[in-house]
């Protein structure tokens, strides 16, 4: 892909921090399986993005816009953000849930 969003690298490093329930690590499979939390897999979206910016490119060229790598990368990454938001909704609701049990056990 020739336009990466910095958000693709907290994607990938997310992927590799350990779900706090099943304390396996939290892959697209496993959001979608156990959590109901549906994230594509890395290929597929970085598939999509470039897709997405060929498809920018191909418009800028038609319109005989400049074409601004600074867009095209901020558009992919608020696409990647989404992701990242739901993990991040699901690591903190995981969280509390888990400080929740500590306290009831204590």
């Amino acid at each position: 892909m020739k336009f990466a969003p910095a958000e693709l690298i907290q994607l990938i490093n997310l992927a590799n921090h350990l779900c706090p329930m099943c304390k396996v690590p939290l892959s697209n499979s496993h959001l979608s399986l156990r959590h109901s939390i549906v994230v594509p897999n890395l290929v597929d979206l970085i598939k999509t993005l470039d897709h997405d910016s060929k498809l920018s490119i191909a418009n800028m060229k038609r319109n005989r816009t400049p074409i601004e790598r600074s867009e095209i990368i901020k558009n992919a990454g608020f696409k990647v953000g989404e992701y990242i938001n739901k993990i991040h909704s699901f690591l903190q609701i995981e969280k509390f849930k888990l400080k929740g049990d500590k306290r009831a056990n204590s």
